[in-house]
């Protein structure tokens, strides 16, 4: 084994130390005076080839350098045009300038290579900064343009001082074209997209990295304008003039043109217009189906149908209710049509809250072609009651607008102590007014009721001896109301303040009777709110024909009521000084019970009415039916349609014969016509005072008096 002398060992230490350490002192060495060498570029990993051509940069300078020195380099620098603009000192030697700041044009790209003693060798290499972005314009889809179809052009134009590379056109994000040969257009298929906005973006690149991206909205419109028409539904009535409104609409487009067909034949053209209104006549058309289409184009060609089918009715009648036209106490209420010849046209059940409906003809029916229309209700106590207006037209009167009765319920219902009544041999004691009626019972009692709805603030009690043909018995009280418990109607009150005794000539002594109404106030009589001041009725053997009556003059104004004979007058006003008669006279004949002829005479008359019923002890029904007197020699009773087979009114129609009440010819003063009648009277069922001032009529009775004119509506 190899025994090792320590003092040896320790010697060679020593020794080592000593050497390194001499080594490591720079001093020992000559001063370092050779400057690097062998500089060579490397810029945006291009080589220079020390050519006298710049390399072209842009952004960003990326230079790697590479140099020789015997004791290494320490250090490089880049300068442009003599201004440092970075350096680096760690090997490999990479420096990164940022050349966006400088201007494009060409500079002297210096770099110097220092050694640790400070000796620098440099290098010079001309460069020419691009900072020119590409150019992109004269796009031919300008911003927010709307477009369609699948083949829309886009072009551009692309410049730049340098080469372009590359341009890629995007839409909505999505790459869809890249050009690269100079070629800058492209071809948008916007059935591929959404209608609405979207985007173009278009991103141009030359040779040196430059980029410059131009973003541009634009707009398709694949779809047509939207069509509404809020008055028209699907298979809906068309009956009347219907007037069209149509609303337009087109989210990104302007529309040009509506074009509107009726079973494909062209009756509206709208070009360049905001203004769609027209009206349609159903009579230009036939009756039966039809097909209404709707086509609106935009600018851009994009075209919407709407198709409405729809069907043409001829109307004969529109009727207009109150929701509560229906009182509880009707059972069944029915209107129907009816042709001349009284066969049924069509029936129709008013129920509920019907607030309107309309008699149709199921077919084609002329506007000067007549018909009637009746009504009928039947009650909960089996009584029906029935009206029938003839001579209509569909035009005459094309509508009847329908209000309920005043339905009067009673509020109060009083029997008072009389007193002196009974006095003589024929007392008669009456009250009566808008909202009571009262009449002497039985010694001591007289019967009082008050109805509603309440109009009045008094009652008006009368008392005279009948017969009396001069009126001078005459007497009342004025009572304010509500009546107090203990009151005693008492002929010791009764008294004749502000009465005044008149007459008028009656032209006959036969069956006058005469009634006074009086108003308090122009808004009582414009609402017929009265008091009944006045009433002798039938008035026999009288040996004059001047009629004395009394008139309390203390009232407003005044309506009466006179017949003499078979004539009979309701006039505004107090009674007048004489009456005359016209010439008229009317005779009828009823036949199997299908119709009735009349034969008539006088010219000025307007309005006939006659009253069908039954003079058995038990009357259930009561049928008036109105026409044109001056055109009508007979009047045929309509059938009654299946729809009430199951009423008893039906069946005793079927089995019984029908009887003449009461036949009558009338003339309004104001009213020239039959037709002016039904359009003034009929048509709002108005009481004929808010037409006219006075009515005139002569009647023949059947197995009723007369004395009284017929009703309009029973309801």
């Amino acid at each position: 084994m190899l025994k090792i002398n320590k003092n040896l060992l320790k010697f060679f230490f020593i020794f080592t130390s000593i050497f390194l350490q001499s080594c490591g002192n720079d001093d020992s060495l000559p001063p370092d005076t050779t400057p690097p060498s062998d500089i060579t570029l490397v810029l945006n990993d291009l080589s220079g080839n020390n050519s006298t051509e710049a390399i072209r940069v842009s952004n960003i300078l990326e230079i790697k350098v590479d140099a020789t020195d015997d004791r290494g380099i320490s250090k490089v620098e880049a300068f442009i045009d003599n201004q440092k603009v970075n350096e680096d000192s760690t090997a490999p030697f990479k420096i990164e300038v940022d050349v966006t700041p400088f201007e494009t044009g060409e500079y002297l790209l210096k770099v110097t290579a220092s050694d640790a003693a400070g000796n620098m060798t440099s290098k010079e290499e001309p460069i020419f900064i691009d900072n020119t972005m590409p150019s992109i314009t004269n796009i031919s889809i300008e911003n927010n343009t709307v477009i369609n179809g699948d083949e829309t052009p886009l072009t551009f134009e692309v410049t730049d001082d340098e080469e372009i590379e590359n341009v890629i056109v995007f839409i909505n994000d999505i790459a869809k074209t890249e050009i690269t040969d100079g070629n800058y257009e492209t071809v948008i298929n916007t059935s591929d997209l959404q209608d609405g906005n979207n985007i173009i973006k278009i991103i141009a690149t030359d040779l040196t990295g430059n980029v410059s991206t131009v973003i541009q909205n634009f707009i398709v419109d694949n779809t047509g304008p939207e069509i509404k028409i809020n008055t028209l539904v699907e298979g809906q009535i068309i009956d009347e003039v219907f007037s069209f409104n149509p609303e337009l609409t087109d989210a990104f487009s302007e529309v040009t043109s509506l074009e509107v067909f009726y079973n494909n034949q062209q009756i509206k053209l709208f070009e360049n217009t905001l203004d769609y209104k027209f009206e349609f006549d159903p009579e230009n058309y036939p009756v039966g189906n039809g097909v209404f289409k709707f086509i609106a184009i935009d600018y851009l060609g994009n075209q919407t149908e709407s198709i409405a089918n729809i069907e043409i009715l001829r109307a004969l009648l529109r009727l207009e209710f109150p929701s509560d036209f229906v009182d509880e106490a009707i059972e069944i209420f029915w209107v129907y049509a009816s042709k001349p010849d009284g066969t049924n046209i069509v029936a129709k059940q008013i129920e509920g809250s019907i607030t309107e409906t309309v008699l149709h003809a199921p077919g084609e029916f002329n506007i000067t072609d007549e018909f009637m229309v009746t009504f009928y209700s039947l009650d909960n106590g089996g009584f029906s009651r029935i009206s029938t207006f003839q001579n209509l037209t569909r035009f005459l009167p094309e509508q009847m607008i329908l209000s309920k009765s005043e339905q009067k319920s009673i509020v109060s219902s009083n029997s008072l102590e009389s007193k002196g009544f009974f006095e003589t041999d024929s007392p008669i004691v009456f009250s009566e007014g808008q909202d009571y009626r009262g009449s002497l019972q039985e010694n001591p009692i007289y019967h009082i009721e008050f109805y509603a709805p309440e109009r009045t603030n008094n009652v008006y009690f009368y008392s005279y001896d009948f017969p009396s043909n001069d009126g001078t018995a005459y007497k009342y009280q004025k009572v304010n109301t509500p009546i107090v418990n203990d009151f005693v109607l008492d002929i010791a009150n009764f008294d004749t303040p502000n009465v005044e005794f008149k007459s008028f000539d009656a032209f006959s002594a036969e069956n006058v009777s005469i009634k006074i109404l009086g108003f308090e106030s122009v808004d009582d009589f414009n609402n017929n709110v009265f008091h009944e001041i006045y009433r002798n009725y039938g008035i026999p053997n009288l040996t004059s024909s001047t009629i004395g009556y009394p008139l309390i003059n203390s009232f407003h104004s005044y309506r009466h009521e006179i017949a003499i004979g078979d004539y009979i007058t309701e006039r505004s006003g107090s009674p007048l000084a004489s009456y005359i008669r016209p010439e008229w006279s009317i005779d009828f004949n009823l036949i199997n019970n299908q119709k009735i002829s009349f034969v008539t005479t006088g010219t000025s008359h307007t309005v006939g009415k006659v009253s069908l019923g039954d003079s058995g002890n038990n009357p259930k029904f009561v049928w008036n039916l109105i026409f044109d007197s001056q055109k009508t020699t007979e009047v045929v009773i309509p059938s009654l349609p299946t729809e009430l087979e199951n009423t008893n009114f039906y069946n005793f129609v079927q089995t019984n014969t029908l009887e003449v009440a009461l036949a009558e010819l009338s003339l309004y003063e104001g009213i020239s016509s039959y037709p002016e009648y039904l359009n003034q009277v009929i048509k709002y069922k108005k009481d004929y005072y808010e037409e006219s001032d006075y009515v005139e009529a002569i009647n023949k009775a059947g197995f009723t008096p007369g004395g009284y004119r017929l009703e309009d509506f029973f309801f």
